[in-house]
């Protein structure tokens, strides 16, 4: 496939007028990891839905200098997004498929899950016939935690007297690492197979930081 054809292709299903977004934590729990779907308010939920088709749009589909190179044969140029051809699959990256192709996850529940548990935040993009499954890592500075020994005063909703923050708070933002579409796995962010995963097969030539 060329670039130009996998921009076609996530153009097609960002576009049509029925696509839509699904939110899932993967969460490290005792017994493993597990993918818990997300329940948003409606409008927050829209919010964050355009809030990643733009950064789809921004980092794939408007990038003039982006170029699609196999992650086997990669090199150190800049503005580069790679195809994952190799056999081993990092387990996280397995995840991209399991929301694809499985359309039942029990649903994150404050009173049985914890934020401190998150490793990551899973994006489908599309409709029923075709979608593109985004990886964002969770760094643990996104998440603002109200035991966390700091006091965080939080914007009165009148008068003026400030009250303490005393709920959790986890910020999002829309850069993500990597995506899957079409059966294919695709990066963004290469040295996020390394920091994150602890995946050593990367070519020993790439040393750019992609994206």
């Amino acid at each position: 496939m060329t670039i130009e054809n996998l921009k076609s292709r996530v153009s097609e299903i960002i576009s049509r007028d029925d696509c839509s977004a699904e939110f899932f934590f993967l969460i490290d729990n005792n017994d493993g990891m597990n993918v818990k779907s997300v329940e948003i308010v409606d409008g927050d939920h829209m919010e964050l839905e355009a809030l990643f088709m733009a950064s789809v749009s921004d980092s794939i589909l408007l990038d003039d200098n982006l170029s699609l190179i196999e992650l086997s044969s990669a090199d150190d140029r800049r503005d580069a997004l790679y195809r994952y051809d190799l056999e081993e699959i990092p387990s996280q990256l397995e995840y991209l498929k399991e929301i694809i192709e499985n359309e039942s996850f029990e649903t994150f529940d404050f009173t049985k899950d914890s934020l401190s548990h998150l490793e990551g935040i899973l994006i489908l993009l599309g409709n029923e016939e075709s979608q593109i499954a985004i990886y964002k890592h969770q760094y643990p500075i996104s998440l603002m935690k109200k035991d966390s020994g700091v006091f965080n005063l939080m914007k009165p909703n009148g008068g003026s007297r400030f009250k303490k923050l005393d709920v959790d708070i986890l910020k999002i933002n829309k850069k993500f690492e990597f995506f899957k579409v079409d059966g294919q796995y695709y990066i963004l962010d290469i040295k996020a197979l390394e920091r994150f995963f602890g995946f050593l097969h990367i070519p020993a030539n790439v040393n750019a930081h992609s994206g």
